[in-house]
């Protein structure tokens, strides 16, 4: 988690996360020591902000505002950004590139064609993997990081 202000900086200042191109208009401010990526009540409680796992934003190249395809995801499987495993978003920016390169625009009815749910439990993470013989993407590493689950930022639009 980017507690040191330090850390905080080079992170923010090495990647680019815009999906608008200005990186003005979002925010990425560093945690307290105390707060995890599930506490709701420091999450958007009052500032309109959302945990996001910095694995996810570094490696997919997942961008905020999300994508309209990212946030049919997200509204469709009813979760935060926060409880789609990295993998998972590794498949979402997957199939989002193909249909960019495709000239076709990404929908979430296609995309679950291909693509479903695994160890869903109410409250925790949220696993996508290809349905069997729909396998278009390998996953992106078995392990992906060992600490990905502590290493996070808050993200928030600016005013």
């Amino acid at each position: 988690m980017y507690t040191d202000v330090s850390d905080f900086n080079f992170f923010r200042s090495k990647l680019d996360i815009s999906s608008t191109g200005n990186e003005e208009v979002v925010v990425v401010l560093s945690c307290n020591v105390d707060e995890r990526v599930c506490d709701q009540e420091s999450a958007g409680a009052v500032d309109e902000s959302f945990f996001m796992y910095a694995a996810v934003l570094k490696e997919f190249g997942v961008k905020v505002p999300f994508r309209n395809f990212g946030m049919d995801v997200n509204k469709f499987l009813n979760v935060a950004s926060s409880q789609i495993r990295p993998n998972s978003w590794a498949f979402i920016r997957g199939v989002e590139i193909l249909c960019k390169a495709l000239s076709l625009e990404p929908s979430v009815g296609v995309f679950f064609h291909f693509y479903g749910t695994t160890d869903v439990n109410k409250g925790t993470w949220i696993s996508i993997s290809a349905h069997p013989g729909k396998k278009h993407f390998p996953l992106y590493a078995s392990n992906f990081q060992k600490e990905w689950r502590d290493s996070f930022a808050r993200i928030q639009g600016s005013a």
